[in-house]
């Protein structure tokens, strides 16, 4: 299938890429194309990634670990696994690129904590790094108890063409049902049933763990929740009712 976007690309070119973005200040190269400080505008955060932290750039991630500022990307399309990771102030730049099926993104994952290990300076971001460092909650991690008016602002229906989650409140526990989106028409195969609920608990305000993983509601301005980050992206919340 062809890579998101159409592009082709090689490891080396993409080094070159890193070495372009690391051009920001001292050396004039880059210059030339895009502004220094435009250039270094890309690396810094633009708007903070809700119950994680990261942020998103322009248009990287960008993630602050011990005095270290990493910027990455990642991909990934029908088996096929990126990552593009950069530490502009230590000149380090690691590109994986791999078409290894299911197994490609913990092989990805292993090379990027691979040279966190053993580069002199980067252990620091050994297991702090990166999106499954992030999203996933540790068991030992305390739960907070919620009011049943707390919980009431969370029910509703989310969805998008993806995905459907219904949040409840049963006994005082907030669940979640997920529903997967239908399947693409040129796999006709049959809707799976809905997964049975599964409990919620909280662990920071608006921050649920969601079997193993977070799950941030998203309020907007007047405080109302309009949303829940699936990993990242944005499920709007379409209903105040399960049914509505």
């Amino acid at each position: 299938m062809d890579p998101a976007g159409g592009i082709w690309s090689t490891t080396r070119d993409l080094i070159r890429y890193a070495r372009f973005h690391f051009g920001v200040g001292s050396r004039g190269g880059p210059a030339r194309v895009v502004q220094t400080e435009s250039l270094a505008r890309m690396q810094e955060p633009a708007i903070a990634l809700p119950g994680v932290s990261m942020a998103m750039g322009r248009s990287w991630f960008v993630q602050d670990i011990a005095g270290l500022r990493v910027i990455a990307h990642a991909g990934e399309t029908n088996g096929h696994f990126t990552r593009f990771v950069a530490i502009s102030d230590r000149d380090v730049a690691i590109v994986v690129l791999t078409n290894n099926g299911d197994g490609g993104n913990p092989a990805v994952d292993a090379v990027v904590e691979a040279v966190w290990t053993h580069y002199p300076g980067l252990a620091a971001l050994s297991e702090r790094f990166g999106f499954d460092a992030q999203w996933l909650v540790p068991p030992e991690t305390p739960t907070r108890t919620l009011t049943p008016a707390q919980l009431a602002a969370y029910t509703g229906r989310y969805a998008d063409p993806d995905q459907t989650l219904i949040v409840t409140v049963r006994d005082g526990v907030l669940e979640l049902t997920y529903e997967p989106g239908p399947p693409p028409p040129v796999a006709p195969v049959a809707k799976a049933p809905p997964a049975p609920p599964t409990p919620l608990a909280f662990i920071a305000e608006d921050v649920a763990a969601w079997d193993g993983f977070r799950l941030p509601f998203v309020r907007d301005a007047d405080g109302v929740v309009q949303g829940v980050a699936v990993s990242l992206w944005f499920v709007p919340r379409v209903g105040e009712e399960p049914g509505g």
